[in-house]
């Protein structure tokens, strides 16, 4: 059976013009019955066979992580969830194996879900999927470069979300994910805001964490040095244990030191900072800002109190299609995952987040696993029957351009990891909708394309 749209959506080429395309082929290898002409002669694929760790012959053991999105929300750091993700992983795993799995075999999948406030209960988390039940790949959710407890100390394929490029240049198994990495990410920010005129003339001040800084260091100099532009103080939040008050002190001195240094555009690298916009606006005024992560924004946004939401106005970001209104939404490959959910879940009716009444987030939980589970099943199809580390990152790097739920451009190729190529300039307006929205400012381009 020959498919080149996967019950996932994670269908291989955007258009039959595209030499890069590919097709999957899911079907279980077979022996032909057929008798040979006198001069030809018979090839006789090998049975499958437990070729790997976590591989068997008639089956591929996933470990499934998930953010404790209920914790956080106990604590008051956010206020959504993303539905009940265990439903979800299993709604559109069971959809993968009614199509006939990958080559004949079955996904079989083990969830686990750590508090990713510093990375004692990740690093548990890694533990229990490597060591205690030995997985082929761990899908999912993993916030934090305790993602190479996977990757590199346990050589266990990961395919997620939030990835560094230098995550994925250290990970010794395969690191991927249908989202850009974060450094790829910041030099498109850059090139845009350069190439539209924003940052002329600026004075650049930076907030990151210690976990993005060295994004900082490889992509933002190197940057303004070659632009000629000045760059002010570096701020770089040391807390890493979620205690907001000690993030707030650190913050008043950077600002200090901002407006000390003439900066008046100011870059957030990471999500540590992003919910003292509307601070650091109250110290120095109408200040420019721009950030990396418009889905972690958007979800501080919504936890923002009244009185707090004026002072995200404007903040500038790259993006691809929106996720706070229909258009994401109704991206076709993505609404196959969002039916085949609710066909699974009694009574559930997915909305956008924008539409949201209470916490449960379906639609972000959704998206997230629809994309990260079609990446995994495009590239172990690639692989082959074989199914290996190595032939997995084989068949990772061969899939070239490839179409991802909710996604307006992707690829897959040697080196490259990280999958969405579309991307525009938006800005925010917390007036848009309930909930506010990004509204772009510039058409969606391809970035692979230059």
């Amino acid at each position: 059976m020959v498919v080149t749209v996967l019950v996932l959506a994670a269908a291989c080429g955007n258009d039959d013009d595209n030499a890069g395309d590919t097709t999957v082929d899911t079907s279980p290898p077979t022996t032909s019955t057929t008798e040979p002409a006198a001069d030809e002669t018979t090839t006789t694929v090998p049975p499958l066979t437990a070729s790997f760790r976590g591989v068997s012959e008639d089956t591929i053991e996933l470990g499934i992580a998930g953010v404790d999105f209920n914790e956080l929300l106990d604590l008051g750091f956010i206020d959504f969830n993303h539905g009940d993700e265990i439903a979800i992983w299993d709604a559109l795993i069971a959809a993968v194996n009614d199509d006939g799995g990958i080559h004949g075999r079955r996904l079989t999948a083990i969830h686990d879900s750590y508090l990713p406030v510093g990375n004692v209960e990740a690093e548990e988390s890694c533990l229990y999927f490597t060591e205690d039940n030995r997985v082929f790949a761990v899908l999912g959710l993993w916030i934090g470069d305790s993602v190479l407890c996977l990757t590199e100390t346990h050589e266990t394929i990961h395919v997620g979300h939030l990835m560094r490029r230098e995550w994925i240049d250290r990970s010794i198994a395969t690191l991927a994910s249908p989202d850009m990495a974060e450094e790829r990410e910041l030099q498109v920010l850059l090139d845009v805001l350069s190439l539209t005129g924003r940052l002329d003339g600026r004075t650049i001040g930076v907030l990151t964490n210690t976990s993005a800084e060295s994004s900082v260091d490889t992509v933002v100099r190197p940057f303004v040095e070659a632009n000629e532009l000045a760059l002010g103080t570096v701020g770089v939040i040391t807390d890493t244990q979620g205690d907001q008050i000690a993030v707030d002190r650190e913050i008043l001195r950077f600002t200090e030191n901002w407006k000390l240094d003439g900066v008046d555009f100011v870059l957030v690298v990471g999500t540590s900072g992003v919910g003292s916009i509307a601070d650091i606006r109250d110290v120095m005024g109408e200040i420019d800002v721009a950030v990396l992560d418009a889905e972690t924004f958007q979800q501080i946004f919504g936890a923002a109190t009244e009185a707090e939401r004026d002072g995200f106005d404007g903040v500038l970001t790259v993006a691809g299609l929106s996720s706070t209104n229909n258009e994401q939404f109704d991206e076709p490959l993505l609404r196959d995952c969002i039916t085949t959910v609710e066909e699974a879940v009694p009574g559930l009716t997915v909305v956008p987040t924008a539409e949201l009444v209470g916490p449960e987030d379906w639609f972000a939980g959704i998206r997230d696993a629809c994309s990260s589970l079609a990446v995994f099943v495009a590239a172990a199809t690639a692989a082959g029957p074989d199914l290996t580390n190595a032939t997995f990152e084989a068949g990772l790097e061969s899939l070239g351009s490839i179409d991802l739920p909710g996604q307006a451009f992707s690829s897959f190729g040697p080196g490259k990891h990280d999958g969405e190529d579309g991307f525009r300039l938006v800005a925010f307006d917390p007036h848009d909708g309930e909930e506010g929205s990004f509204l772009p400012l510039t058409e969606i381009v391809n970035t692979a394309e230059g």
